[in-house]
């Protein structure tokens, strides 16, 4: 076995990992602070990596695989019968309709998360004015 075909090897191999890592028994699940996604990220990030690495080997080295053969065969369209679907096109609109809805997300977390403090300020404000109201109420009795 070659060397871009061991980096193929191991990227097929990252998928159980990543289920495992995103799974309830690996052992950050109830971590409140996100450790367990932000490892399957790396490891989703580091197994990108790999696929333009092999590729890049491959064509440096000028090997051409029974792997690359299959995994890469006319990677542009996916024939369903009497159905194609264009890989790229969906891809992009894959892409786009993602970053949209990130966006939605990240607005929504941030209006929420100032709602709360907005929530908080106004009951800070609300307690310290109560205890500023019975100190000048204890200081005008005595």
């Amino acid at each position: 076995m070659n060397l871009p075909n061991s980096i193929t090897t191991s990227r097929i191999v990252c998928v159980p990992v990543l289920i495992w890592l995103l799974s309830p028994s690996f052992p950050f699940h109830d971590a409140s602070y996100g450790q367990q996604e932000i490892i399957a990220s790396l490891v989703f990030i580091a197994a990108s990596i790999t696929d333009g690495v092999d590729g890049y080997l491959a064509r440096r080295r000028q090997i051409v695989s029974v792997v690359a053969t299959i995994l890469a065969h006319r990677w542009y369209e996916w024939h369903f019968g009497w159905f194609t679907l264009w890989v790229y096109p969906t891809a992009i609109t894959a892409i786009y309709f993602m970053v949209v809805v990130s966006i939605i997300s990240a607005i929504d977390y941030f209006v929420a998360f100032w709602r709360k403090i907005d929530r908080a300020s106004t009951v800070a404000r609300v307690k310290a004015g109560s205890v500023l109201s019975r100190k000048k109420n204890i200081s005008t009795a005595n």
